[in-house]
């Protein structure tokens, strides 16, 4: 043991002796320990940060209850009749669509929906709807008027469908919506006079309905 102390100090070049190295452990110990002691206690603090940022980001993918509401209210209007079993989930989905639910439906349905969804344009937390397309879904309601709600909608698709009725004036509030496809649907009377409400609009096909042929 005194040749092995002998060797450690000589190759440091310290006159020390065992007895003294020992010393020396013996008052760094507690050093050590409180050292230990915090970088245990940061590595907890960092990972309860870790799972709280992972909390956050699970509760990001949220709808904006407002809009839940909407698309219950929606699954209704269009589907009068409750032929279909027409739902969408209350979150956005990573590739950014809201996943449309059909419990029930006729043979054949070739249903194509597509509701856009966005988790960045706004800074409350929420993510918000910015498309709404059910194109072959052979609905039989009314053009719901709740889209309004979806106050970031920017396209609105309901191409070959049985919707009937007329454009809900509630949609002119909408000053996202720049593009808008009835095509191939029941809906009738005069072309609405509030179209030209719709400040934003670069896209309208009402072609293949019953319109007459001016605005009211």
């Amino acid at each position: 043991m005194f040749l092995a102390c002998f060797k450690i100090s000589e190759s440091f070049s310290l006159p020390v002796s065992c007895r003294q190295i020992k010393n020396l452990f013996e008052l760094l110990q507690p050093i050590l320990q409180h050292r230990m002691l915090m970088m245990f206690q940061l590595c907890q603090v960092m990972v309860m940060i870790s799972f709280s940022s992972s909390i956050t980001l699970l509760a990001s993918d949220q709808l904006h209850p407002g809009e839940v509401e909407a698309l219950r209210q929606i699954g209704k209007t269009v589907n009068e009749d409750g032929q279909l079993s027409l739902k969408f989930v209350d979150s956005c989905q990573q590739k950014g669509v809201v996943e449309t639910e059909l419990n029930s439906a006729p043979p054949n349905l070739e249903g194509n929906s597509t509701i856009g969804c966005n988790c960045s344009i706004t800074d409350d937390n929420y993510c918000h709807i910015t498309s709404f397309q059910l194109k072959d879904y052979s609905l039989p309601g009314r053009l719901p008027p709740e889209l309004a709600n979806l106050t970031c909608v920017q396209k609105i698709d309901f191409t070959r469908n049985y919707l009937y009725g007329t454009i809900p004036v509630e949609w002119a509030s909408m000053k996202n919506l720049s593009f808008i496809s009835l095509t191939a649907n029941r809906l009738s009377g005069n072309i609405p006079g509030h179209l030209g409400s719709f400040t934003a609009i670069t896209y309208l096909s009402l072609e293949s309905n019953h319109f007459w042929c001016c605005p009211t």
